[in-house]
């Protein structure tokens, strides 16, 4: 039986931090680890929002609304 690997990359963002500029960092350093790093992941928000997945090299963002409405929808999938 083989052995899967996987990165999972969590953030969690406080109340007190603005999400305005949090989340293009965030997303900066999920796309950072998706190109230098090949195996399936997962990118969560504060332990409970499924954000962006990629399994067998496919990427797929999850919750739309969220990356529409911080201006970031599309910015890893190019």
């Amino acid at each position: 039986m083989g052995t899967d690997t996987y990165t999972n990359v969590i953030f969690d963002l406080r109340r007190n931090n603005p999400p305005e500029d949090m989340v293009p960092t965030m997303v900066s350093a999920v796309a950072r680890v998706l190109t230098d790093r090949p195996e399936d992941a997962a990118f969560v928000l504060n332990g409970d929002w499924l954000l962006l997945t990629r399994v067998t090299g496919q990427l797929r963002e999850h919750r739309p609304t969220w990356w529409g409405n911080y201006g970031v929808k599309g910015v890893i999938l190019r």
